[in-house]
């Protein structure tokens, strides 16, 4: 008796058991990825727009999240990381503790609103990261904030802004 002829008479004796072991394998993988595409999934990033003329500002930094995953996240705050490694949150509007971003919505913090946060620093710190926190306590790093705040902070250097507006 050949090894071919004895694997083939274990499968025509037992295919009813390898025949399970297959679809308990298939249904594990296809668990796995149901499991990972329903997971809340929060991509941030910044922009910095140097000549912004169409509300009469020199520049703006523009800090924005969209939900890319299929659960509903809720963000409580921005946290900031300030060049002497202390860390501040803040609400991401006036007087609203959390924002709820179901699938695919778009939030983007008002330009006013961030402009406060930056700019008014009672210690003179400059922002160099940024992260959305949500109500689990996860943070989210924002994709380019370093670049873009080194950018609005050099801008401001040499064009200081008139006014902070809340």
């Amino acid at each position: 008796m050949t090894i071919t002829s004895s694997f083939v008479d274990y499968i025509s004796k037992n295919w009813i058991a390898l025949a399970a072991i297959i679809l308990g394998i298939a249904n594990f993988v296809h668990t796995f990825y149901i499991g990972r595409r329903d997971k809340s999934k929060l991509m941030a990033k910044s922009l910095f727009i140097p000549n912004y003329d169409f509300i009469g500002e020199d520049y703006i930094i523009q800090i924005e999240a969209v939900n890319a995953g299929r659960r509903p996240i809720v963000l409580t705050g921005l946290v900031i990381l300030y060049d002497n490694r202390e860390k501040l949150s803040v609400l991401l509007e006036p007087n609203t503790p959390s924002i709820t971003l179901a699938e695919n919505q778009k939030f983007r913090i008002p330009t006013n609103h961030l402009d406060a946060i930056l700019g008014k620093n009672p210690k003179g710190l400059r922002a160099i990261k940024l992260w959305f926190k949500d109500t689990l306590g996860r943070l989210y790093a924002v994709r380019g904030a370093e670049m873009n705040l080194f950018k609005y902070y050099e801008s401001a250097e040499t064009n200081p802004p008139t006014d902070f507006r809340l």
